[in-house]
């Protein structure tokens, strides 16, 4: 740590200015729901800054600290972003506020007709964004086994490609193109049993990859953890193994995902 007086300075005066921006903000912001909402419901205003400058505080802290998957990080960068241009919105209506205070002039009805669907674009976003974040890695799984298709992946599922699979025998007759020698390799899908997915994916044992599937939530966030490569402790896809034979070794390993496992593998 660089304990220079200059660079003390530096660093207490970017904290006051940080500090500065964000009370003046959000005493603003905090001023409009205060006006918003008459006393007796003074929670209300509290509830509501959680929309905006509180919102943004915590998707914040959830972005630099939270160790969660690409969808998730992206909708929380999304909503950051939706909360802080929620608190400038209020924070700017909140000094419109203090000036017709002022000057005792009364808001008009465009005025409450915009403070309205400022605040139900806020609330519409929010649900949108937490049904995203809680169910988005489910819902996009439902629209794989729907169509065939990993959209995280250019189309591919199970480590083959789907067009690929589809039009490999209408170019069985014709002659093979030649191809550079650094070409990559198409990946051939292999099928695991249990004791092989453990030892080649880094689980060593079937408890490991129960307590595995346990910890992301189902079998579904577990592939797409470890696709992706955000395994925390070090797991892996073993090359070549499908969503299907990964699914059923799952319902093994775990056997209330037996059900689930089953319903994937038909897909």
């Amino acid at each position: 740590m660089n304990t220079r007086p200059k660079n003390l300075i530096a660093g207490a005066m970017k904290a006051a200015l940080i500090l500065a921006v964000a009370v003046f903000t959000g005493l603003l912001s905090y001023g409009f729901w205060s006006w918003t909402f008459p006393t007796e419901l003074w929670y209300y205003a509290i509830l509501g800054f959680g929309l905006t400058g509180g919102g943004a505080i915590v998707y914040l802290i959830e972005l630099v600290w939270g160790n969660n998957s690409d969808l998730r990080k992206t909708i929380t960068l999304i909503m950051m972003v939706v909360c802080m241009a929620g608190e400038i919105l209020t924070a700017g209506y909140g000094i419109k506020l203090e000036i017709l205070t002022r000057t005792a002039v009364t808001p008009t009805a465009a005025d409450f007709r915009f403070m309205t669907t400022a605040v139900q674009v806020l609330i519409l976003l929010h649900f949108v964004a937490l049904i995203a974040y809680f169910a988005g890695d489910t819902i996009i799984e439902m629209f794989e086994l729907a169509t065939g298709r990993d959209i995280n992946r250019d189309g591919r599922i199970g480590g083959k490609n789907v067009s690929s699979r589809n039009t490999s025998s209408n170019n069985a007759s014709n002659s093979p193109k030649s191809t550079p020698s650094n070409a990559p390799k198409q990946q051939e899908a292999t099928s695991y049993d249990l004791p092989a997915f453990l030892g080649a994916s880094g689980m060593k044992t079937e408890g490991a990859f129960s307590d595995f599937l346990s910890e992301t939530e189902g079998a579904g966030m577990a592939w797409k953890v470890l696709r992706d490569g955000q395994s925390r402790a070090g797991y892996k896809l073993p090359p070549g193994i499908t969503h299907a034979n990964f699914n059923s070794l799952a319902g093994m390993a775990n056997p209330s995902m037996a059900e689930r496992a089953r319903n994937n593998g038909h897909s």
